[in-house]
């Protein structure tokens, strides 16, 4: 890998600059330090002399991807920092040039600071809080609050400890809620997860809630939040309650989500591995499976999900997929806010190898090519709130791009076609890319 004060060019590249629908032929980027310098039609851009040069001669550059719904290690499915420094190189790797963490610990902050320092190599982090639940709450490293005398002071820690957002769970009362979206506002913090049962999905959107996760609240839209308590929304009446709304619920709920400006991230990759057996036996057989840190083959060859969703829920989900693909292909028909985003390493997901997945099941719910990438980059990137600085190609942005051999215009499946990657300034080619995946952690 390269030094990130070094100045090169990619020459006579197709540039995808997901800033619009095209493809700019045989153009140059000068690149110096992890900006952009200059771009423009190869015949146009003058070079200084000497410069190393990569021939982009029949290749396509665009922005690097990002994986927005990501729980790294260390995590209760592998408790072990190498597997999280591991999980890092190899999202880099696949073209991963930022990922969202959805619950955070001591662990991922130690990520970020080795990162920050330059020991660590990986995407750009952004770290949620862990997840904040009530009473009954299924995960035991959950941070409950149970009233709203307790929210400031712990919103402020939060803020304080070093994290970027706030994810919110299950049962959260609705005054709890209320008041975490209040404090969170005071901190600049925004308020992301699932809807808690007791709030519901319309009143998670007019009250500010930035990012709705895995369709959550939508899929259990008219049902009593204590029958959803009682086995923390996994029954089978939940997955089947997305097949039994009606379209005219169906639009005033899509209606309100346009004009909350919510962004929902669907994770639709997730649903299908939860009742998909076949796939499910084929993961150790998987190309990417020996990439992993030991510890994550462990945890996703023998973690079992099944404990947690009966026979009886797992067929309701496969009953219900298509209703999920539909309501995604609405939102999008309607204008709603799309992000890409994986779940991994729940449920039996391999880090790093999956987004290209989802954004393909993007694809597959009726968005076209380009918006279906634009949801893992330039969306993405309007999302975090750094759109000015990444997640589009263009001179003074951050160099943070993939090179491909093929377009993915023509085949989303053409994002597997990596030929090297340039993050912050730094090149990975493929040999590199190799050794890095090979590499051992410690």
């Amino acid at each position: 890998m390269t030094s990130s004060d070094r100045t090169f060019a990619v020459t006579n590249i197709n540039v995808i600059p997901m800033d619009k629908n095209t493809v700019l032929r045989n153009y140059t980027l000068l690149i110096t330090g992890d900006r952009i310098e200059k771009m423009g039609p190869s015949m146009n851009v003058d070079l200084p002399e000497s410069i190393y040069t990569i021939d982009g001669r029949n290749k396509f550059i665009m922005p690097g991807l990002s994986d927005m719904h990501t729980h790294i290690a260390p995590s209760i499915f592998a408790d072990n920092l190498e597997a999280g420094i591991k999980d890092l190189e190899l999202y880099l790797c696949t073209g991963v040039t930022t990922i969202r963490i959805m619950s955070g610990n001591e662990g991922h902050l130690k990520l970020k600071e080795l990162q920050e320092k330059g020991e660590v190599q990986g995407p750009q982090m952004y770290l949620g809080s862990p997840i904040i639940e009530g009473e009954n709450n299924v995960w035991n490293f959950a941070l409950k609050i149970t009233s709203t005398e307790h929210v400031p002071d712990n919103i402020q820690k939060l803020k304080e400890t070093g994290y970027d957002f706030i994810k919110v769970y299950h049962t959260i009362t609705r005054e709890v809620y209320k008041s975490i979206l209040e404090e969170s506002a005071n901190f600049g913090l925004s308020v992301v997860g699932h809807v808690p049962f007791e709030v519901g999905i319309e009143l998670a959107l007019e009250s500010g809630q930035k990012s709705i996760e895995h369709l959550r609240g939508y899929d259990f839209d008219g049902l009593a939040p204590e029958d959803l308590v009682k086995d923390g929304g996994r029954s089978a009446v939940r997955f089947r309650s997305m097949m039994n709304m009606t379209q005219e619920r169906r639009t005033e709920l899509i209606e309100k989500t346009v004009r909350s400006s919510a962004w929902n991230c669907p994770t639709l990759v997730c649903y299908r591995l939860l009742h998909d057996f076949e796939q499910r036996r084929s993961l150790s057989s998987h190309p990417s499976f020996k990439y992993l840190h030991k510890t994550t083959q462990e945890s996703i060859k023998y973690n079992d999900m099944d404990d947690i969703f009966s026979e009886e829920s797992r067929e309701a989900m496969q009953i219900a997929e298509p209703s999920h693909r539909l309501l995604v292909n609405e939102l999008h028909q309607a204008g709603a806010n799309l992000l890409a985003g994986t779940d991994t390493p729940v449920p039996y997901l391999i880090p790093s190898f999956t987004i290209i997945d989802e954004i393909k099941n993007l694809y597959d719910s009726g968005l076209s090519a380009y918006t279906a990438l634009k949801t893992s980059t330039a969306d993405a990137h309007r999302f975090i709130g750094d759109y000015d600085e990444v997640g589009s190609i263009s001179p003074g942005k951050r160099a943070d791009l993939i090179i491909l051999d093929e377009n993915p215009l023509d085949n989303i499946e053409n994002l597997w076609r990596l030929d090297s990657v340039i993050s912050k300034g730094n090149i990975i080619n493929k040999e590199e890319i190799e050794a890095i995946k090979s590499h051992t952690p410690g």
